[in-house]
């Protein structure tokens, strides 16, 4: 959506009756970063369709507000629980490929020496799938769905997005950062994480602050 689209979008939202904090949420659904949305959005002052449409309440929630640890928790429960339904569906699925590939190998070769070669491949090939599965488990999942949409289907049910501190989206090398931290301290029993968050004034973990990014409200 080029600017000129996505102003008019923006004036036909405002005009309808949609508040400013209404349609800057949808756009950040929609991956658009927040600088973007506040270029495009009209001078409030000087459309009075528009002044009446927001209220005060709009006014003090147009700043992102720094999300507290308890949504954090509840999307990250749910992130490792669709993220295990995937990894789980995946490695049944390749291992009956497999097995019947495998199985394929033996009674074409008549068993012996080819089939224990093929089962051998086989075997080899399954690892592969089975590691590349869960690499994208804990880096992989997090990380795409972050760099495309600014949250992960844990953090759309949390409440919760995460944004660059200028308030514009996230990259694929800030959220790959975040998901290597994130993993790294599940060595600490999550330590690592949790304490930043309770004692900073920002509610930042380490991922965060390494990557540049901030975890807020939505």
């Amino acid at each position: 959506m080029d600017e000129e689209a996505l102003e008019s979008w923006i004036n036909e939202q405002l005009n309808s009756g949609y508040t400013e904090q209404e349609v800057e949420n949808a756009l950040l659904d929609e991956g658009i970063s927040r600088n973007r949305i506040r270029d495009a959005l009209p001078d409030s002052g000087s459309n009075p369709d528009v002044q009446d449409s927001v209220s005060q309440a709009d006014v003090q929630d147009s700043e992102s507000q720094p999300a507290t640890l308890l949504p954090r928790v509840i999307a990250e429960l749910l992130d490792n629980f669709i993220a295990g339904v995937i990894g789980f569906v995946v490695i049944i699925a390749v291992a009956l490929v497999i097995g019947l590939a495998g199985g394929g190998i033996s009674t074409l070769s008549g068993g012996g020496i080819g089939g224990g070669i093929g089962g051998g491949i086989a075997g080899v090939v399954a690892a592969i799938l089975v590691l590349s599965t869960l690499v994208f488990q804990l880096f992989g999942y997090k990380a795409l769905l972050e760099a495309r949409n600014s949250r992960t289907f844990g953090m759309k049910l949390a409440g919760i997005r995460v944004e660059s501190e200028n308030g514009s989206g996230v990259t694929g090398g800030q959220a790959l950062v975040r998901s290597i931290t994130l993993a790294t301290s599940a060595l600490t029993g999550y330590l690592a994480t949790v304490i930043p968050i309770l004692i900073g004034d920002t509610n930042k973990r380490i991922g965060d602050k390494l990557a540049g990014t901030q975890v807020v409200e939505s």
